[in-house]
């Protein structure tokens, strides 16, 4: 590589921007996390309004994030020996279309607690294989190069999203009900 191109190239914080692929991922990154973070808002407000119990919180949660310390380690296996693009496009399916049902059951008036602790579960399995995959696929959309601002930008975007998402999630609940959270959050998948 020539100096003048060494030069042109981006530096900073920034510098993963400068693929197109890692523009693509960090913007579908960016609606995947806001819509996760949206999600876990609506499904403990969905729990709570259902049962009036702390205690159903609790248990909502847990089944929402037992799956990632039971299957953390076998999923982030598969994540090494499967391709993770596919892995990426089979679970952000699996949760859209998970959202869709319980959006419909919601808006319906048919839902039930047991019906949210199903879907905390089969949403933490789903993330239990989601989490790893799209943490290691960043090696495959950006240049060695720039690696080091894409896991910054990574991280920035996670922690930008664990504001931006509740945050709208608290406006689409109070101003259209429980059922639209889930609706708009599957569209973000």
């Amino acid at each position: 590589m020539t100096t003048a191109e060494t030069d042109r190239q981006a530096r900073g914080a920034f510098a993963a921007l400068s693929s197109r692929s890692y523009r693509i991922y960090i913007g579908g990154q960016s609606l995947a996390n806001t819509g996760s973070w949206m999600q876990s808002i609506a499904q403990d407000w969905l729990t709570f309004s259902l049962t009036h119990s702390s205690t159903a919180v609790g248990v909502t949660m847990a089944l929402q994030f037992l799956p990632m310390l039971l299957l953390g380690l076998h999923a982030g296996a598969v994540a090494d020996r499967l391709p993770k693009r596919r892995i990426l496009l089979t679970t952000q399916s699996l949760n859209a279309v998970a959202t869709l049902a319980l959006a419909a059951i919601t808006i319906s008036g048919l839902v039930k607690v047991a019906d949210v602790y199903v879907f905390a579960l089969l949403s933490g399995v789903i993330f239990a294989f989601d989490v790893p995959a799209r943490q290691a696929f960043v090696t495959e959309v950006v240049p060695e190069s720039r690696l080091r601002a894409a896991i910054s930008l990574n991280a920035a975007v996670f922690q930008a999203t664990r504001l931006i998402g509740p945050a709208v999630a608290s406006l689409l609940i109070a101003t259209a009900g429980t059922g639209w959270v889930f609706a708009v959050n599957a569209a973000c998948y």
